[in-house]
Parts: C-alpha cells; structure tokens; sequence
C-alpha cells in the first residue's frame, strides 16, 4: 500500500491510499502518466489534470498502517 499525496498549483492538498502506483514519463524527463490501483473500500479521484499538478509524494505503508489511515479518512 502507498500513501499519495498530491499538490496542486492553486495550493490544494489530497491525498489518498493506493495499491499501487505507476508514473510514465517522457524522453525529457516529464512525467506524462499517472495510473493507480485504488484501494479497496478508499475514495481516490478518477483522473488528475498534470498541467495543475506541482509535486506527488507517494509513502510505501505496512499493511497495518494502510488500514488505520483509510479508517481514519473514512471517518
């Protein structure tokens, strides 16, 4: 499990648990493509626009800790 957390340029914070994670980027070094396994029972947005995007920090999490945050975020 990996802990997502995502910045985007007007400020905004999200963050979410994945199953896994998947960047692509291109001959230059820009990142292209996210693609993510969601967790099961965890919201995660359907699809994010890269061009508002300033940073993504992903977390490996032992599976205990997955499952705190995820109750805790569904609380």
């Amino acid at each position: 499990m990996k802990k997502i957390t995502i910045v985007f340029s007007s400020g905004a914070i999200q963050e979410f648990v994945v199953e896994s994670l998947s960047l692509t980027r291109n001959g230059f070094g820009q990142l292209i493509e996210v693609e993510w396994k969601g967790a099961k029972g965890q919201k995660t947005p359907m699809r994010i626009n890269l061009d508002n995007v300033d940073g993504i920090f992903s977390e490996d999490m032992p599976a205990e800790d997955a499952m705190s945050a995820i109750r805790q975020m569904m609380i």
